[in-house]
């Protein structure tokens, strides 16, 4: 399963994100710690979830379009217009 699934299911269904999900879409606060970044606060992981829902739920293909701004670090780009996601981090960052 594509960690994107997992994303849909725990968004939708609240079925727990497996680890590669929650490290592949900005949940995990150890990707934060290895890029010595501050983990972000409940109150951003509640409004990154609440956008992830949305797009779930209301734009078609979305799982594409996420899993595709994933691989590109796009995610802060696809939210631009929910909010400011620019803290966002995922293993893609991890990355060389």
């Amino acid at each position: 399963m594509r960690s994107v699934e997992s994303l849909e299911k725990y968004c939708l269904y609240d079925i727990p994100l497996t680890r590669a999900s929650k490290a592949d879409y900005g949940f995990d606060p150890v990707i934060y710690k290895l890029l010595d970044q501050t983990p972000p606060c409940d109150k951003q992981l509640k409004q990154l979830f609440t956008v992830y829902r949305f797009f779930l739920m209301k734009i078609k293909k979305s799982k594409n379009l996420l899993h595709q701004a994933y691989l590109q670090k796009n995610i802060p780009v696809l939210f631009k217009d929910y909010g400011d996601f620019s803290w966002i981090r995922t293993t893609e960052h991890l990355k060389k």
